[in-house]
């Protein structure tokens, strides 16, 4: 058993371990239902279905994107070899545009 007294009480007040095991899995369940609720806003911030059960690995890959830098990959893909694509009245108005200078 352990007595307690509250800040701002001068009652003391007396609990068991029981009581205080109630509290401590009462407050558990509190934080932990909170935390679930802030992880389904942030699936929808992040354009998710809460609701889907793929939303999660997404969200999980998406976060790592946003925030660590080794998952943020650039697509760069080689050009082509040859000239550069467009018709040839296209190149032929850029020669001319620029033979009047």
């Amino acid at each position: 058993m352990r007595n307690v007294t509250l800040p701002g009480r001068k009652t003391l007040i007396t609990a068991t371990e029981a009581d205080w095991a109630e509290a401590r899995i009462a407050e558990e369940q509190r934080i932990g239902a909170e935390k679930e609720r802030r992880l389904s806003l942030l699936a929808v911030d992040f354009g998710f279905d809460p609701e889907d059960e793929n939303t999660w690995r997404g969200l999980a890959l998406r976060l790592a994107e946003h925030c660590v830098p080794g998952f943020q990959v650039i697509d760069q893909r080689p050009s082509k070899p040859g000239r550069p694509s467009g018709t040839l009245t296209s190149i032929q108005s850029s020669f001319s545009t620029m033979s009047e200078f």
